[in-house]
């Protein structure tokens, strides 16, 4: 690389590594995946279309402490999956629309609580220079969410430990209400290639745009706060074998805030356009809360991931067993990517 290329470098990890030495974050109340980068629609509705190929379709679970005893399941679960493909546009082919469809199931307590969004995903990539190698998209995501509470049983129902169905001095009629209300995300993402070998990104994106009311029946007013996500990060091919992905998120929602940063790296055992093996290791650090390891294979245009958190926060316990999750994305093709003369970047591990 060149002096002025070490320098750009030298500024983005000085940036990293200054806001990973913020004071203290505790978890946001949204949903929120170790392995951001591997759901791109939940992270960023401008990554919709943004893939080096002609369709993408992801899929990612969380599970978090699983060790509670519910008797249904773990305490926290996050399916998620999602469906994009980029059409490209303009005189040269090198713009794209970006068209997607994200479905989301979070639920509590072994399914006591759940919460349902489906959306459909759109975004405006432009190609920035003569040779498309640096690019800003703009994304907007809108559909409808869902809450469904289960069957609640209350502390004054319990007597000597024995459950007594009768009455509450809770309102019963919070038991099996549901709500479906609209729900609107947007956000921006930018991506350069500053050599062969680097290439930076970083986007800003906001969920909850309208702040929708998800009471249940005649109940007081609660608004779900809107959710502000940063993220930043580069891919640098050290050598043709190892590659470096340093990455990090910072989620702001109300008063609650969280950082999450690290890197994987990556061992390429075939590195060619349409044969890429590549395996995966890494450490991340979501700050006050959780040491998380990862793991990865990429091969023939299939990504696999499974990392694990360790607690370090004050919920520590050792029923918990932590948090894991499991993601898979393929890239398809219907022709040549060539052909296209078209470099889509999103990010990888």
């Amino acid at each position: 690389m060149n002096c002025l290329t070490r320098m750009k470098v030298l500024s983005i990890l000085m940036l990293l590594f200054g806001l990973a030495m913020m004071p203290k974050f505790v978890a946001a109340q949204d949903i929120h995946f170790s392995q951001f980068y591997a759901s791109p629609l939940t992270l960023n509705p401008a990554l919709t279309g943004k893939v080096n190929g002609n369709w993408r379709v992801a899929g990612i679970f969380r599970s978090q402490w699983g060790g509670i005893p519910n008797g249904s399941g773990p305490t926290f679960g996050t399916p998620s999956a999602s469906f994009d493909m980029p059409v490209f546009v303009g005189k040269n082919k090198k713009d794209a629309i970006g068209l997607g469809a994200v479905f989301i199931n979070d639920y509590s307590n072994g399914r006591l609580y759940k919460l349902t969004r489906g959306m459909l995903s759109v975004s405006y990539i432009k190609s920035l220079g003569s040779n498309g190698r640096h690019q800003l998209s703009l994304g907007v995501q809108g559909g409808i969410q869902q809450n469904k509470g289960g069957f609640f049983r209350f502390s004054d129902q319990f007597t000597d430990a024995v459950y007594q169905d009768g009455s509450t001095s809770f309102d019963a009629a919070l038991n099996d209400q549901s709500t479906i209300v609209p729900d609107f995300n947007a956000g921006l993402f930018y991506n350069g290639a500053l050599s062969k070998k680097l290439t930076v990104f970083g986007g800003f994106s906001m969920f909850h745009l309208f702040e929708p009311n998800e009471q249940f029946g005649s109940g007081a007013k609660s608004e779900l706060p809107r959710r502000y996500v940063g993220h930043a990060g580069l891919e640098w091919d050290i050598t043709n074998r190892f590659s470096l992905y340093p990455g990090i998120i910072y989620m702001n929602q109300a008063q609650n805030q969280e950082l999450n940063f690290g890197t994987n790296i990556g061992f390429h055992l075939k590195n060619t356009a349409d044969k890429r093996t590549t395996i995966y290791a890494g450490g991340w650090y979501r700050n006050q809360d959780a040491f998380i390891a990862m793991i990865g294979l990429e091969i023939y245009r299939i990504r696999a991931g499974f990392s694990y958190d360790v607690t370090t926060s004050t919920l520590e316990n050792p029923n918990t067993r932590g948090s894991f999750e499991i993601s898979l994305i393929y890239v398809g093709r219907f022709a040549s990517i060539a052909d296209n003369n078209v470099f889509l970047f999103c990010p990888r591990f």
